[in-house]
C-alpha cells in the first residue's frame, strides 16, 4: 500500500507540473496535489514533494530551474 501510495503522489506531481505553468515552484505545487489536506500542514507536504522531485530529476523527468522552479523535461501531452 505504501509502494502505490508513492506511486500515485509521483503521478499527482507530474499532473500539477503538466496543469501548472511550465515552471513553477513546490509552494504552487503542494495546494494542487495536496488539496484533501490541511494547509497547516502543507509546509511539511513541501519536504515530501521535493524528495518526489529529486527522484524525479534523478530520472531525468524534471529539471530544477533557476529561482526554486521546476518544469517537466518533456511535457506529456
Amino acid at each position: 500500500e505504501y509502494i502505490q501510495h508513492r506511486m500515485l503522489r509521483e503521478q499527482q506531481i507530474m499532473q500539477a507540473l503538466e496543469v501548472l505553468s511550465p515552471a513553477v515552484t513546490i509552494a504552487e505545487m503542494v495546494p494542487q496535489i495536496y488539496v484533501d489536506v490541511d494547509p497547516k500542514l502543507h509546509s511539511i507536504a513541501a519536504w515530501s514533494v521535493e524528495a518526489h522531485l529529486i527522484k524525479l530529476e534523478r530520472e531525468g523527468l524534471v529539471e530544477k530551474l533557476e529561482n526554486n522552479r521546476w518544469t517537466l523535461v518533456r511535457p506529456t501531452a
